[in-house]
């Protein structure tokens, strides 16, 4: 998908920013940008009864189950979350897993990868 979208795969820091301008651009086209900048908020609780159970159980490797969450998202966050993921490499992507906010993914990945100043890039490359 990389090659389709002209977004490189996030691989460290190296890239991180190029990444970034490029992906923000192609969210942007997709009209999924949104779901980054939006702030999930909590749903209203419902009184549930003992009698709603459902008939499907997560998988013993999906820590994430839709019919618990406890936060709104926005209504692209699922697709968003898709775009980015598709556009990292393993090892960043595995830094995502079980996050289910397009907003969190971003905030994280940025706090992980991304460099601060032209300095620092330098010194980033001069170690590779």
């Amino acid at each position: 998908m990389a090659k389709e979208t002209g977004v490189l795969k996030l691989k460290n820091s190296s890239n991180s920013l190029q990444w970034y301008t490029r992906l923000k651009t192609f969210m942007i086209t997709k009209e999924t940008w949104p779901a980054v900048k939006f702030v999930p908020k909590k749903k209203d609780k419902l009184p549930t009864t003992s009698k709603e159970k459902s008939d499907y159980s997560a998988l013993p490797f999906d820590d994430d189950d839709d019919k618990n969450d406890e936060f709104k998202y926005h209504p692209k966050n699922n697709e968003a979350l898709h775009h980015i993921l598709t556009h990292c490499k393993n090892k960043p992507a595995n830094k995502i897993r079980g996050i289910r906010s397009a907003r969190e993914a971003m905030v994280t990945l940025n706090k992980l990868y991304r460099t601060s100043s032209e300095v620092e890039n330098y010194l980033i490359t001069e170690r590779l």
